[in-house]
Order: C-alpha cells, then sequence, then structure tokens
C-alpha cells in the first residue's frame, strides 16, 4: 500500500532545510529514499542514517534506525502516516561499519572457498574428478612454469605444438602437462 512520510532532516548543514511530505509505494527502497533525501537535503548517502517513527509519536528517540537499504520502506513503516528522520553518521562511526563490512566480506570469500574446496574433494574421493598423477608433475616442475599446473590430456605433438617459444604464452596461470608417457629426458628436449 501507500504510505505518507513527511522526510526531515536533522543533520547540522540542513536542519533549517522546511520538511518534505510525500505520498510513497511500500514497496520503495530505503536506498531509494536515501537518494531523495541526497536530493532534498544535498547529504550525500553514505553519510545518512535514516530513522522512521509513527505521525502519533512523539519521541523521537523512538523512532526506528532504517539499516538494511535493501529492505522496503514498509518494513519499518508500518503505519499509514509518519516521519523518516535523516540525520548525519560521523565519519568515525561509517569507517568502523565500512571495516565490518569488508571484515565480512572476507569471511564470507573465505567461507565460499572452503565450501568449494571441500566440493572438489568430495568429487576426487568419489571418483568423479581425477588429481594428475604426481610422477608427471614432477619432471615438469623443472621447466618453471608462469603458474599452477594443469592436466590438459593432449597428445604429446599438440603438448609440443603449444610450448614452443612463438605459442609460450598460454596464459599467466595455465600451464600444459605433458602426458603418462612423457619422460625427463623428453621433457628436457623440449
Amino acid at each position: 500500500g501507500m504510505v505518507t512520510v513527511t522526510l526531515r532532516s536533522m543533520a547540522v548543514e540542513s536542519s533549517h532545510k522546511k520538511e518534505v511530505t510525500r505520498r510513497l509505494p511500500g514497496s520503495v527502497t530505503v536506498a531509494a529514499l536515501k537518494r531523495m533525501c541526497q536530493q532534498l537535503f544535498a547529504l550525500p548517502v553514505a553519510q545518512q542514517a535514516l530513522f522512521a517513527k509513527s505521525k502519533e509519536e512523539s519521541d523521537v528517540w523512538a523512532a526506528e534506525a532504517m539499516t538494511e537499504d535493501l529492505k522496503p520502506i514498509s518494513h519499518y513503516c508500518t503505519w499509514e502516516e509518519g516521519e523518516v528522520l535523516m540525520q548525519q553518521r560521523d565519519a568515525a562511526t561509517q569507517a568502523q561499519e565500512e571495516e565490518v563490512d569488508k571484515a565480512e566480506a572476507e569471511a564470507a570469500a573465505e567461507r565460499k572457498m572452503a565450501a568449494m574446496n571441500a566440493a572438489h574433494a568430495e568429487e576426487v574421493a568419489a571418483g568423479k574428478l581425477q588429481q594428475p598423477p604426481q610422477r608427471v608433475l614432477a619432471p615438469v616442475d623443472n621447466l618453471n612454469p608462469p603458474g599452477p599446473l594443469a592436466a590438459t590430456g593432449l597428445p604429446r605433438d599438440q603438448v609440443v605444438y603449444l610450448i614452443e617459444p612463438k605459442h609460450a604464452n598460454v596464459g599467466r596461470d595455465n600451464f600444459c602437462v605433458l602426458s603418462n608417457s612423457a619422460t625427463s629426458e623428453e621433457i628436457s628436449e623440449i
């Protein structure tokens, strides 16, 4: 449904500006409301903290923090008519929140990598994937390839073709491994 919202700035630089009342769909996101406040009160979105309270609520300290930008305003504005107060976040709080966000993103990336590694190990254990045999990798290590070794399954003549100087730039992180039939002598000849 629709929500009537009175936007008011509590930030020092724009607190003198007149409040603005808008009738908005409840599906409007908090992020969109912040962009609207930026246009009205000239405070960048990153520096805003929004708080919602009903028209009947006289205590501004009872206002609910609108912390999740992707949520619709109806999540916070459960009344038909109310106020959204915009405050300016201080730099220290903003830097602390950015540090927490960065740490959470790094932790999520580590969890994702651990899950991918576990899934890979399960597939190897189930016989769905094959690890390259170590006896093939050992002599090729002497060639000092530019990145991690990757088994290709290509015949020897195709691998030689790829390794020749004019085709040596196969990719910074990929390198061809010779088949099981390759010996240290054959590799050194290449």
